[in-house]
């Protein structure tokens, strides 16, 4: 059996899905996946959550063709690889659906799309402070 890519699988706002079909202006970080995506090889899609097949296990995935430089449509599994670009995600609503992908295999790159800022900022001062009175 022969190796398969790795499938990265980049979950969207339904309105962006549309967007890309409809030939909107490309977000400037959906170019940016775009372009390192050509230097990793891997099996790059976009989806929303309105996408998933929860009970068959596949996905109605967007793809971008290179050949005919627009975005399409096909039925692909579920990826290996999740990376959330929306909060939708973390979502009481959307429990169900995070567990599922966990259940199924799928890592997350991102764990939580929302964080604290403010937080981290606060820990790694503390954290700089710590170090100097150390020595």
């Amino acid at each position: 059996m022969l190796p398969t890519k790795t499938k990265v699988g980049v979950l969207l706002g339904a309105q962006t899905i549309r967007n890309l079909h409809n030939k909107k202006q490309i977000k400037f970080n959906i170019k940016e996946l775009l372009e390192a995506n050509k230097s990793v090889g891997t099996e790059l899609f976009f989806f929303s959550k309105s996408d998933v097949h929860i009970n068959r296990k596949y996905i109605l995935a967007t793809y971008y063709d290179d050949v005919n430089q627009n975005f399409k449509k096909r039925v692909t599994s579920y990826p290996h690889v999740l990376y959330s670009r929306t909060r939708a995600i973390d979502h009481k609503s959307h429990r169900n659906f995070r567990k599922h992908l966990k259940h199924s295999g799928v890592l997350f790159l991102n764990s939580k799309s929302a964080f604290d800022k403010w937080l981290v900022h606060l820990k790694l001062v503390e954290e700089k402070n710590s170090l100097f009175i150390s020595h």
